[in-house]
């Protein structure tokens, strides 16, 4: 009887430690930041999703995304974009630099298997940091 009590216990905070990490996990809004030569950069790491997984840039300049894959997963070794038509294979343990210009405004979404992220290009380099914070049309 005892046996069956732990057992329960285990098994009920697997599933409440399950719930939390695939369901709890919250967007994170990111604004790019400048870099060399005027290049927009941010750091992407991708372990079971990415985070950021919302990263707010600038419409037609260049964006340089450093993606660290943090997993082994057959199905995380390729990153594409829906829009942009870049992708790119992602070493396991390695950083990798995905560059790109967005040219129209609007969600960019980039996944890896069953994980997705977008990239949200917006219209002048203030707009950006004024929306920060309150969210977007297909993320609340």
């Amino acid at each position: 009887m005892p046996a069956d009590v732990v057992v329960i216990a285990v098994a009920l905070a697997f599933i409440a430690w399950e719930l939390w990490y695939f369901r709890g996990r919250r967007t994170y809004v990111t604004p790019a930041g400048p870099g060399k030569s005027g290049t927009q950069e941010f750091r992407v790491t991708l372990q079971g999703g990415f985070d950021p997984d919302l990263v707010l840039v600038e419409v037609g300049r260049q964006v340089r995304m450093d993606v660290l894959r943090c997993e082994v997963d057959a199905e995380s070794e390729q990153l594409a974009f829906d829009t942009l038509k870049v992708t790119k294979i992602l070493p396991e343990f390695t950083r990798a630099a995905v560059e790109f210009i967005p040219n129209e405004p609007g969600d960019h979404r980039f996944f890896c298997g069953t994980c997705e992220g977008y990239v949200v290009a917006q219209v002048g380099g203030e707009a950006a940091r004024t929306n920060l914070g309150r969210g977007h049309t297909k993320h609340g």
